[in-house]
């Protein structure tokens, strides 16, 4: 009998445990999800390079009584190649508050941690730009644009030393500019509209990414010609702190300089569950854009702190 009843005491005291333990989630209404992906350059055979969707963060629109959050997260490894969103605008969805943190519940029952941006009284509309995120940006946060939209690629570039390799590449993002930008090329050059209506400069800011992936070069990228840069230099995490960036917009043989905006940057997992052993990292800022032809090219150019130039990336719009 004593045996019996210590038992009892031992299962109501773990269900008073766990009950202690179970999370109370609010129901709140999905105004709007955005889901944001990055492309991922596969080397193919004949060298041509696939690059695939890969989903690393939402921003969610969440009504809850009287109050609508405008919360950001991203997603931890490993990340799914071509993954599809997991939530649907207009359906309900769970979150809870803890202090600081919310976590907001994904339809297979685990909790996704996410940030809250803002919040506002009532529902604003969805064309409502999500608040910006002040100056304390620190990657991999998402960025203050809007996720969802069309990236234009910035290209890619190779370092090499010893046996070591660093592939860097790039996306150029500007909210949804480059959903409504329509590129006609003309006998006259190329040519721009938007809604029917001729444009001719880019809009005030765009928000630019890097990306390095360091790791043991492969047989084709030892042999390489291009991308071979000092022995002495170390490619690892010191040397990615250690870099800076400045940048360029050029029309035919004239240029100027592309004003960039501060640096977060930040180790993040990779996308590639097949290339584990590979160290990743990420570079994001701003860059002043306002009254810019879009005939010109932006470079993005990649120093040492000795003011050597080690890699250069670009993008134009209508190059292929």
């Amino acid at each position: 009998m004593k045996r019996v009843l210590y038992l009892l005491l031992i299962v109501l005291s773990v269900g008073r445990f766990a009950a202690a333990k179970k999370h109370v989630y609010e129901t709140g209404k999905l105004i709007d999800v955005s889901a944001k992906y990055v492309e991922y350059p596969i080397q193919l055979g004949g060298g041509l390079i696939a690059q695939p969707q890969i989903l690393i963060g939402y921003s969610f629109e969440i009504q809850v009584g009287e109050l609508t959050y405008f919360v950001k997260a991203n997603l931890t490894g490993p990340l799914k190649v071509d993954a599809k969103p997991e939530w649907t605008a207009g359906n309900p969805v769970e979150l809870r508050f803890d202090k600081a943190k919310v976590f907001v519940r994904r339809p297979n029952g685990k909790e996704l941690l996410a940030r809250v941006e803002s919040v506002v009284h009532g529902t604003p509309g969805r064309s409502r730009p999500l608040p910006s995120s002040g100056t304390d940006l620190q990657f991999p946060q998402p960025s203050e644009e809007v996720p969802g939209h069309k990236m234009v690629p910035l290209g890619m570039d190779l370092l090499r030393s010893d046996k070591k390799c660093l592939l860097l590449y790039g996306t150029v993002e500007a909210g949804d500019f480059f959903d409504r930008l329509k590129i006609r090329k003309t006998r006259k050059g190329v040519r721009f509209q938007e809604r029917g209506e001729e444009v001719q400069n880019f809009p005030e800011a765009l928000v630019v990414r890097v990306f390095a992936v360091l790791g043991a070069c492969s047989a084709q990228q030892q042999s390489a010609d291009r991308g071979a840069i000092s022995a002495n230099v170390q490619l690892d995490e010191d040397f990615l702190k250690s870099v800076s960036f400045d940048g360029r917009w050029k029309q035919g043989f004239a240029e100027q300089i592309a004003e960039l905006g501060p640096v977060a940057e930040g180790r993040i997992r990779s996308p590639d569950p097949s290339h584990n052993d590979r160290d990743w990292w990420a570079y994001e800022f701003k860059v002043r854009s306002e009254g810019i032809s879009l005939n010109n090219a932006l470079v993005i150019v990649m120093h040492l702190p000795d003011g050597k130039m080690v890699a250069r990336l670009s993008a134009r719009l209508g190059s292929k």
